[in-house]
């Protein structure tokens, strides 16, 4: 639906949790969709989020929690496979089988669809530089992009050739009363106090243009805005937002 009311936007994933489903599936899905948008497909994978220390239910109960990093690299290595050869592929891997697996259509992107992977971890930054396209960082601080996160990152592109781009997920709120102190803006955003806040542009425009230009200067290429509280706003306000953001923010930066 939103490829057939659009022509210019691209569209993906944030994000789709690679070893839910078998490569073939996603590979299949992700090539099939960027011919019919003629190559305006983001494939936006990651591991799932979990909370540090704690066990992820939805992992657990399907049998893959422990073991989803290692099924992913396996998974991106036959989807990328499958979306640049031509003859069929047979593979037995630790997880994954298949046998004479074709994909037709290919995708229009060669070597196939824009790749982000979303995560904070150093593996995240090696997929990232292996596959191209962008790391995506959720919610971090200002000083874990700065002291870890960056370096993680030139680490892995160097080391493994990669050209990969760093961007972050914010969240992004223009306020009709101006900014909040730090404990109003904790109460809307789940609690998150310190740190936490650092990672959500909201209150003046003012504000919110120095929050970006804050981790841009870090080193962050690309910015994704949850204009919505991760859908506790309604869908109308969000497109408040949208519009208000490009004039009143974007004008502010440098």
């Amino acid at each position: 639906m939103m490829a057939q009311a659009t022509s210019r936007i691209k569209i993906g994933f944030n994000v789709a949790v690679t070893p839910w489903l078998h490569p073939f599936v996603w590979a299949k899905y992700l090539a099939s969709l960027d011919a019919a948008t003629q190559g305006r497909v983001i494939a936006g994978f990651g591991l799932g989020a979990v909370a540090p220390g704690k066990p992820s239910k939805a992992l657990h109960n399907i049998g893959i929690e422990g073991k989803r990093g290692k099924m992913s690299d396996e998974a991106l290595d036959i989807i990328m496979q499958l979306w640049t050869r031509d003859e069929p592929l047979s593979f037995d891997g630790d997880t994954f089988k298949g046998i004479d697996l074709v994909v037709e259509p290919k995708p229009v992107q060669k070597p196939g669809p824009e790749f982000w992977w979303a995560g904070l971890a150093k593996a995240g930054a090696r997929r990232a530089a292996q596959h191209g396209g962008m790391l995506e960082l959720t919610w971090p601080s200002l000083r874990r992009v700065r002291e870890e996160l960056v370096p993680n990152h030139a680490a892995a592109n160097e080391k493994y050739g990669g050209n990969s781009r760093l961007g972050i997920l914010l969240y992004a709120n223009i306020f009709a009363d101006g900014d909040m102190s730090p404990e109003d803006l904790s109460r809307h955003y789940l609690g998150w106090k310190g740190e936490g806040l650092d990672p959500i542009a909201a209150g003046s425009p003012a504000r919110c243009a120095e929050v970006l230009q804050q981790y841009r200067d870090a080193g962050i290429n690309h910015f994704v805005l949850d204009l919505h509280r991760h859908g506790l706003d309604h869908v109308n306000y969000m497109h408040d937002q949208m519009e208000r953001f490009v004039s009143e923010v974007l004008p502010l930066l440098t």
